[in-house]
Order: structure tokens, then sequence, then C-alpha cells
């Protein structure tokens, strides 16, 4: 990928690729000890002092975060769902991202759920085959 970007350099290095050659400069073992220290605060700041702290602090069984806001989850290593809010006037999903703790899955199917059925935003997606040909889906 590295090689690739260099070669179409004109469209693929916008915004350079340092991660990519940060990430080829490890071992790829992922045992370092910077990424090992980094992978635990991580997941100390994600779940201890972030989403869990939330939910006890606050009484919630989950975090409503705008747009995508899997990123802490990830961190955590817990389960996300994210549901269309709005859509841009392109008619691209701006969604809302419900977050809970470990094994919560089901509760944020029903949360997600919920919403879509209150506010009825959601919109089946129109899927292109062949040159722009459009096929409608059902809801």
């Amino acid at each position: 990928m590295i090689a690739f970007n260099y070669e179409h350099g004109e469209k693929m290095l916008k915004y350079g690729q340092e991660v990519l050659l940060e990430s080829e400069a490890t071992s790829g073992t992922l045992n370092e000890a910077e990424y090992l220290e980094e992978l635990e605060y991580n997941l100390y700041m994600a779940r201890e002092k972030g989403i869990d702290y939330a939910l006890k602090e606050y009484g919630a069984d989950a975090v409503l975060f705008p747009m995508d806001g899997s990123t802490i989850g990830s961190k955590a290593g817990y389960p996300s769902v994210t549901v269309p809010t709005a859509f841009t006037k392109e008619g691209e999903p701006v969604g809302i991202t419900f977050t809970g703790s470990a094994f919560s899955e089901p509760l944020l199917i029903r949360l997600a759920y919920a919403y879509e059925q209150a506010t009825r935003v959601r919109r089946a997606p129109e899927l292109r085959i062949n040159a722009g040909e459009k096929i409608h889906t059902t809801s």
C-alpha cells in the first residue's frame, strides 16, 4: 500500500501516509512495549474513566454520541450501533451512535430499533449496479 500510494501520489497522498510508515517500522507482532502501554492506557481511559464511569455516574444504560462516536467504544472493546438521524443535501446519512458496556448488544439493538421506530428517519438504501442503474430496496 505504501508503494502504491507513492506511485499514485497525486490522488493517494492528499493527507500523507505517516500512520502506514510508522506501522511498517514496527515488528507487526503487537508485543512492543510502547504498543502494550498505549493499549493498556486506552482500555483504562475508555472503560474505567470513560464509558463505565459515565454509565455508573449517571445511572444510564448506554451513552449517546453524535455522528459516529464509535471510537471510544472500539477502544474499550465495547459494542456500538449507529442509526441515521438526518440526511445531508447529497442524501448521505448523518447518524447517532449508542454505545454500551461489554455484552450490551441486545440492549443497544433495542435502543436503536426504538429510535428508528420513533423517528422514522431511516430510508432504505439505493444500491447501484451496472453504470449507475439503481435498485430500490425495501425497509
